[in-house]
């Protein structure tokens, strides 16, 4: 038995009043994605503007400790346990 056209039936069927507190929120939550998509494209652009200028063969993640060729993309840990 599918759920989904039972739960829309339900959906349907409420008052403007009963769904108010679920359009609200599907509105701010709306514009929060929209305002974290916008930083996320952001931040991306300045990444590959970056990413661009990089004239190093190799990248160490200092965070990871991952060491990563772009010439033959392969990479291996650097971290000393």
């Amino acid at each position: 038995m599918e759920l989904q056209p039972i739960i829309a039936n339900a959906w349907h069927q409420l008052t403007t009043e009963e769904r108010a507190g679920y359009d609200t929120r599907a509105a701010q939550e709306t514009l929060s994605y929209g305002g974290t998509a916008q930083v996320y494209v952001q931040l991306f652009h300045e990444y590959e503007t970056l990413a661009g200028e990089l004239a190093c063969e190799s990248l160490i993640c200092i965070a990871c400790g991952v060491w990563f060729n772009p010439a033959n993309q392969t990479g291996r840990s650097i971290m000393r346990y």
